[in-house]
């Protein structure tokens, strides 16, 4: 029923369309999309795939918002084939009837645009990376209207060897995309992948912070911390197996597969978690996934036939999980650094991959440091678990100060609570 109520729906948009009533559809979809703060405020235009950053964005009252959700995928298939909705095939099909289809989009959003710059003055579009499908010919669109295209770009926090990966793919992309005006990154990562690949001049790429890591600087200044914290939380991002002939040094796998692929180390560390929280029944051991989809992948890695201790939950904010945890485990995670910015204790499995020649490099926090505690063996991973939960004296917790604030600012630029006002800043100089 769904299918066909969407083929309607198009039908009867690309109707309305061709017999010029533009404003009627502008109108309709600025109802359904506009965040009003005041009426005397700049607006911006805001696809959110996947990006808590822009679910933050929209609080800032010092704009309005047109936050588009679903429609920012709707829209394109209503002009564009199928097979052109993608990150990747929609820069690699070239032919006339796909540039066609790409140039009738264009003019369509231009009209609505000019709506939103009216009766909205639309002054920006953010999108979350410059490769998305659904922005672009929004943000071509926008170039007639002195629109600017902004990427806070959500990949901005990568292992030190992904970097070159990463350039190569930004660079190749660049040939195709000439739309954006400025990227906001979280740190220096973010700033060194994308240097020197000619998307966008160099003083165009501005380091600003993470809206989500600010937030939980901002509710940990608010509201502190819960004293009786009694969780142990492990952030669980399951890794499937390497493909065949895999080979961590190329280009490609330095993008989309070393960087996140663990395996072994993964499999080891959800298990022996689960383990310890058959042991340990009056701890609380959380596994944070991020969907539950993800919920559900999990399970599948663990031996253990009982793992009814385990508090299986993707809901929670990192803020959230900060409140609770007197312990946070994880591996080559964002969120790791993020927790850094606080004084929970974090544990860092390292061996399998992690002691791997060609794959070391590819994960974050990877050395040893007093900002965190790392575990070289399963049974190290045991006995830091047992001691912890013991309240040891023998067990030294690595929470340095100096050493934690060093990594954040480094992959995040600050932690301070002041990250909406440089990005205010930079869209005021305009």
């Amino acid at each position: 029923m769904k299918k066909y109520i969407s083929r309607f729906l198009k039908f009867l948009i690309r109707q309305t369309l061709y017999v010029n009533l533009h404003f009627l559809y502008a109108y309709l979809i600025t109802k359904a999309t506009l965040i009003n703060h005041s009426k005397n405020n700049d607006s911006i235009l805001v696809f959110g795939r996947v990006s808590s950053d822009m679910d933050l964005l929209i609080k800032n009252t010092n704009f309005n918002y047109y936050y588009l959700h679903r429609l920012q995928f709707f829209i394109p298939s209503i002009f564009l084939d199928k097979k052109l909705l993608s990150q990747r095939n929609y820069f690699n099909y070239q032919d006339n009837i796909s540039n066609t289809q790409k140039t009738v989009l264009r003019k369509h959003l231009l009209k609505i645009l000019r709506y939103f710059k009216k009766h909205g003055n639309l002054q920006y579009i953010f999108t979350a990376s410059f490769n998305y499908f659904e922005h672009q010919e929004w943000a071509n669109a926008g170039k007639e209207l002195g629109i600017e295209l902004i990427v806070y770009y959500k990949e901005s926090v990568i292992s030190e060897g992904r970097i070159e990966g990463y350039k190569h793919y930004i660079s190749d992309a660049a040939k195709s995309i000439n739309n954006v005006d400025k990227i906001l990154v979280y740190g220096e990562t973010g700033l060194k992948q994308l240097e020197d690949t000619n998307l966008v001049d160099n003083n165009a790429i501005i380091k600003i912070g993470s809206l989500k890591t600010d937030e939980l600087f901002n509710q940990n200044k608010k509201f502190g911390s819960n004293i009786s914290r009694n969780a142990i939380t492990l952030y669980a991002f399951p890794c499937d197996d390497f493909q065949e002939n895999f080979n961590a040094n190329t280009y490609y796998s330095q993008v989309w597969q070393a960087g996140y692929w663990a395996p072994r180390l993964w499999k080891d560390t959800i298990n022996l978690f689960t383990k310890m929280s058959n042991k340990y029944k009056d701890t609380t051991f959380i596994v944070k996934t991020k969907s539950p989809t993800s919920t559900e992948a999990v399970k599948k890695y663990i031996d253990e036939k009982n793992f009814e201790n385990l508090v299986f939950t993707h809901e929670l904010s990192t803020y959230e999980v900060y409140e609770k945890s007197s312990l946070v485990i994880g591996f080559n995670s964002t969120v790791l650094i993020e927790m850094l910015s606080t004084d929970v204790p974090c544990l860092i499995p390292q061996w399998h991959e992690s002691k791997n020649a060609d794959l070391k490099d590819k994960l974050l926090l990877n050395n040893n440091s007093d900002a965190y505690n790392s575990v070289n063996s399963a049974e190290e991973f045991t006995n830091f678990i047992e001691k912890f939960l013991n309240e040891s004296s023998e067990l030294k917790l690595n929470i340095d100060k100096k050493e934690r604030d060093k990594i954040v600012n480094y992959y995040l630029y600050s932690v301070d609570g002041k990250v909406i006002e440089r990005l205010e800043e930079i869209l005021n100089a305009k």
